[in-house]
């Protein structure tokens, strides 16, 4: 009895392999072994059409949403085969599992991972194989293929015990850690500092009034978004190169001083100096209004980022019992005051 077409086809799929995921082009590549007697006269697309639905129909295999449509008829760009189904956690016996050479150090751990980390390193050995002909990307988009979640690389999922130099990491994974962007204008003047403001309507005031000054300390403005200024400082490098340099301008208060150090100090470890936007801080001194915060407690040991001569003013002005906003500092202000951008 001859071999039905979907038959021939599966034996040479799988004799490629226990890759769960096949590839459209892999396919043909099984097609051509399966019937090499096949490849003359145009039907090639239409006979792997049809043995691939006959695949799907049984339930070996699951098509893709997305399908290719350089031809007629539309194949899945790739097949899952549901034949191979990875082992869970609580099935494993960790120490007995042919792990990856790069995982040689999981039968040696102290203790059996618990079920979390044994689905993470199940998940990290399925993938190192073929790993090195992978281009490296953005850790979330890795950390969703690997994990069904964006966000378990940056979470460290399984715990900080396997997320190691030595062990998991983006040399291992491919994936790359790069910064958030931050929103930025250009000044239209020249140099390597940048200024990072805190809030959006003081970052659209300073770059309104910047763009009727003749010159400026800046190149470019960003909006730094709160406290997440500290995660994007290392995009200045990518952005403005490495002999960027950056001030800082924000909220006179316990979250305001102690996002401005944290964005200084994740600078300082990236190779970016980020100090104090002193003339504007001098302004909101100034010119800020007073707003009773009895819940602030000033810490002296962030207030010293500013400098002896502005830590000094603001524990003056605001006793631990006081906060300045920023919009104090606003386009009225700035239009009509000189030597600010100086």
């Amino acid at each position: 009895m001859r071999e039905p077409d979907a038959d021939r086809l599966w034996r040479a799929i799988i004799a490629d392999g226990d890759r769960r995921r096949v590839h459209l082009e892999d396919l043909y590549t099984a097609h051509t072994r399966a019937f090499p007697d096949r490849l003359e006269g145009g039907r090639v697309r239409h006979d792997l059409h049809k043995a691939l639905d006959v695949l799907r129909g049984d339930g070996r295999a699951r098509w893709s949403v997305g399908t290719d449509r350089t031809g007629t008829p539309h194949l899945p760009r790739f097949i899952d085969r549901t034949d191979i189904i990875r082992p869970t956690p609580k099935d494993t016996d960790w120490r007995r599992v042919a792990w990856h050479p790069d995982l040689a150090w999981v039968p040696d751990l102290p203790r059996r991972p618990n079920r979390q980390q044994l689905s993470v390193l199940t998940a990290v050995n399925h993938f190192l194989p073929a790993s090195r002909e992978r281009p490296i990307v953005p850790h979330a988009e890795r950390s969703l293929e690997l994990f069904g979640d964006e966000k378990a690389i940056s979470n460290r999922a399984g715990g900080n015990s396997l997320w190691q130099p030595d062990r998991l990491g983006p040399d291992l994974l491919r994936f790359s850690t790069e910064s958030p962007p931050m929103v930025l204008t250009q000044t239209g003047h020249h140099g390597s500092n940048v200024l990072i403001v805190e809030n959006h309507a003081t970052w659209r005031s300073i770059t309104r009034a910047l763009a009727q000054l003749p010159r400026s300390r800046w190149s470019a403005v960003c909006f730094g978004h709160g406290h997440l200024a500290q995660t994007s400082a290392g995009w200045l490098t990518e952005r403005f190169g490495s002999h960027v340099t950056a001030e800082y301008f924000g909220d006179l208060d316990h979250r305001g001083v102690q996002i401005a150090v944290a964005t200084a100090a994740r600078g300082a470890e990236l190779g970016v100096e980020i100090a104090p936007a002193i003339p504007l801080f001098e302004l909101l001194l100034d010119h800020g209004i007073r707003a009773s915060c009895p819940t602030w407690t000033l810490d002296q040991d962030a207030v010293r980022w500013f400098g002896p001569s502005l830590a000094s003013a603001i524990a003056d002005r605001l006793d631990g019992q006081h906060r300045m906003a920023q919009e104090a500092v606003g386009y009225e202000l700035l239009s009509s005051t000189d030597g600010w951008a100086d």
